[in-house]
Formats: structure tokens, C-alpha cells, sequence
């Protein structure tokens, strides 16, 4: 009796693997041959309209500036020697003032060709 339950299982499971086989060799956002949809006709559009098929509206971008200096955020910095990164969260000015002194101090290491320990070359 379990040898017959199992048998029946695996026919079960092979049977509908062969029904999805072919849907599942197509790959994820592949379309086979002949299932385009048809170009969108001309003479469609509305006239004296705009004709938008197709096209993606975005939301528009806040301007760095008109964003809050005091919200909080939080990012994963990869740390030297570790596989695991550490979280840090600040404020966006705190942020903007750490981005400018590192690349006020990369600036300041390409001009000068100064070593990790302050030595100039």
C-alpha cells in the first residue's frame, strides 16, 4: 500500500512538471516567437490627443535641498577586515558634513601625495 502511494506521487509530480515544462523552459521575461502583442495602430490615437501607449510616468525627484536636514537615516558601511557591515545611522547634515570631509581628505591625499600617516612624498 505505501509503495502504491508512493508510486502515484511521483507520477502525480511528473505529470505536472511535464504540463509546466514548457512554460518554465521560456525563462523568467522571455517571450517565445510569435506571441508579441500586435504594433499599436496609428489611427488609434485619439485626434487632436496625445497618444501616451507605452510610456512610464516616474513620481518627481525631491531636490536634495528641499529635503528634511534632520531626518535620520540609515545605511550598512562595509567595515575593513570584516565580513559583516555595521549599520550607521545620522542625520542628512551630519551625513553631508562626513561626505564633504572625505572628500575634502581624498582631495587633499591625491594633491599632496600624502601617506596614511601624514608623511608627504
Amino acid at each position: 500500500m505505501r509503495n502504491t502511494l508512493i508510486a502515484a506521487g511521483i507520477f502525480a509530480t511528473a505529470g505536472l512538471l511535464a504540463l509546466g515544462g514548457p512554460a518554465a523552459a521560456q525563462g523568467f521575461g522571455q517571450v517565445t516567437i510569435g506571441t508579441l502583442p500586435p504594433p499599436p495602430n496609428a489611427s488609434a490615437a485619439k485626434p487632436g490627443g496625445n497618444n501616451v501607449e507605452g510610456v512610464t510616468v516616474t513620481g518627481r525627484k525631491q531636490a536634495e535641498a528641499d529635503k528634511d536636514p534632520n531626518e535620520v537615516l540609515c545605511h550598512s558601511e562595509p567595515v575593513l577586515g570584516s565580513l559583516f557591515p555595521t549599520k550607521v545611522c545620522a542625520t542628512r547634515r551630519e551625513l553631508a558634513e562626513r561626505r564633504r570631509n572625505d572628500q575634502e581628505v581624498a582631495r587633499k591625499f591625491e594633491d599632496e601625495n600624502v601617506d596614511g600617516a601624514g608623511r608627504t612624498h
